[in-house]
């Protein structure tokens, strides 16, 4: 059973911060206990009486802390806390271990495997429990603030990186649309072949900057209406080191992504590729991902030396290079998507 209780109560903001703090104890007269002792701070209190009432909880409400007893029937405090830690939006939720266990009977390693991060031991002072909820309370609102600001500081960056994508595309397609719409297709072909979700936000954010190298690259090559000599194309194949080793030495999980693609997206599945000549899965995934997604793109567009293929001729020469230029496992992704009315 859930219940919330949201009466007003004194000295407003001094202490609870308004923060939802979730009671779980199959003993009523425990929680009545916990609550009495939360009653003047400006908490909004909710109870669940077992561990399957505070995960149905957990999943309506965010809560700033939760004070949950370790032995309840059915479901214990541990595997309660276990699960409530599964739940994205509550791994960063403070647990606190109400117990009456002595502090030498607690299985500490458990409690803390579990997802608690402190106990309270039974009986105990009442200006205890609030301290440490208090605390509690605290370090979830900041470890949030931490959260957005972070999220803040990586939205901004995303959108520098796709400014300067952008910039280098413009030099070579007069509308620099190109990086995105690889980075779009991109992402349909990583979902349709089941990549983790985690990773198919990384390729969707680092497939525009697979050809930033191409800053590096003169124009004259860059925008040459023939075809270009072997020394140019030479000069042509280095925007994939030069992009990789723009991206390169960083700690971000975004930036590690885009160095691999701007390096591999132009290695074949035969190992005829470059720059490294890498062959078959010893070409990252993302790379042999956004190849087909880039050829695909640049052969449906028009660019100054060459004119725009039409759909159906630039998928049959696709489909012609299975098992050579691209991954046949990717490219069947692909062809399956494009046998889909409206998907590309």
């Amino acid at each position: 059973m859930l219940t919330v209780d949201r009466r007003p109560v004194e000295a407003r903001g001094a202490t609870g911060l308004g923060a939802k703090v979730l009671i779980v104890d199959d003993n009523a007269s425990k929680r009545l206990a916990i609550r009495s002792r939360l009653a003047t701070q400006d908490y909004e209190l909710v109870e669940a009486d077992s561990g399957r009432a505070a995960l149905r909880a957990v999943m309506q409400h965010d809560f700033a802390v939760i004070l949950m007893d370790v032995r309840m029937p059915i479901m214990d405090g541990y595997e309660t806390a276990r699960l409530i830690r599964q739940r994205s939006q509550s791994e960063l939720t403070p647990i606190i271990f109400v117990t009456a266990y002595e502090q030498g009977e607690t299985d500490t390693v458990t409690a803390y495997a579990s997802g608690a991060i402190d106990f309270i031991f039974t009986p105990v002072h009442p200006d205890v429990v609030r301290a440490k909820v208090a605390a509690g309370a605290v370090l979830f609102l900041q470890s949030q603030e931490l959260e957005r600001s972070l999220e803040s500081i990586t939205a901004l960056n995303v959108e520098m990186l796709a400014r300067l994508a952008a910039a280098a595309e413009f030099r070579d397609d007069d509308t620099g649309q190109h990086t995105r719409r690889v980075g779009d297709l991109s992402v349909l072909i990583a979902e349709r072949l089941g990549v983790p979700d985690q990773q198919v936000e990384l390729i969707q954010l680092a497939a525009p900057l697979h050809d930033i190298g191409k800053i590096a690259i003169p124009d004259a090559v860059l925008s040459k209406p023939g075809k270009l000599t072997e020394a140019e194309f030479e000069q042509m194949k280095t925007h994939t080191t030069v992009g990789a080793q723009m991206l390169a030495e960083s700690a971000f999980a975004l930036l590690e992504m885009a160095e691999v693609i701007a390096l591999t997206h132009h290695e074949k599945w035969d190992g005829s590729g470059y720059p490294a000549g890498l062959a078959g899965e010893t070409i990252p995934i993302a790379g042999r991902i956004v190849a087909v997604a880039d050829v695909f793109d640049a052969l449906t567009h028009a660019r100054p030396y060459k004119p725009a293929w039409s759909p159906d001729r630039a998928i049959e020469e696709i489909a012609s290079q299975a098992g050579r230029h691209f991954d046949p496992g990717v490219l069947e992704a692909f062809l399956s998507l494009t046998r889909e009315p409206g998907r590309i």
